[in-house]
């Protein structure tokens, strides 16, 4: 059995708290001195999971998200895949947040996945 908190409308106290729970893991990480990660010029995160974001609430989630990727070492984009195949993108650079919505795409993503696949099979 599997429970979850339920959807309030603070975004600390609802299951989204999961989704900054996984990138303040994952920025502190980043800014360990033990990490070892290679100095790049862009760091990107990528999280999947089955939380939903409401629209009303998209602003909030986005300051959340600038306090907690605000140390020295940050991500530049994070990305987030939900349980509605929509792919949050969060451009810390740019500051622009998008929605790709993945339905659209998943057709093509397969046969793609299925070329690749073959080639890599024989």
């Amino acid at each position: 059995m599997w429970t979850q908190r339920p959807y309030t409308d603070n975004v600390d106290e609802s299951p989204i708290k999961d989704f900054f729970d996984a990138v303040e893991k994952k920025t502190e990480r980043l800014n360990s001195d033990n990490a070892n990660y290679a100095a790049m010029e862009s760091y990107e995160l990528f999280v999947n999971s089955f939380i939903y974001i409401p629209h009303y609430q998209i602003n909030a989630v986005i300051e959340r998200l600038k306090e907690i990727n605000s140390k020295s070492q940050k991500f530049d984009t994070i990305y987030l895949v939900t349980n509605e195949q929509k792919l949050y993108v969060f451009d810390r650079v740019n500051d622009i947040f998008d929605i790709k919505h993945l339905y659209i795409h998943l057709d093509r993503m397969a046969e793609e996945a299925q070329k690749i696949y073959r080639k890599t099979s024989k």
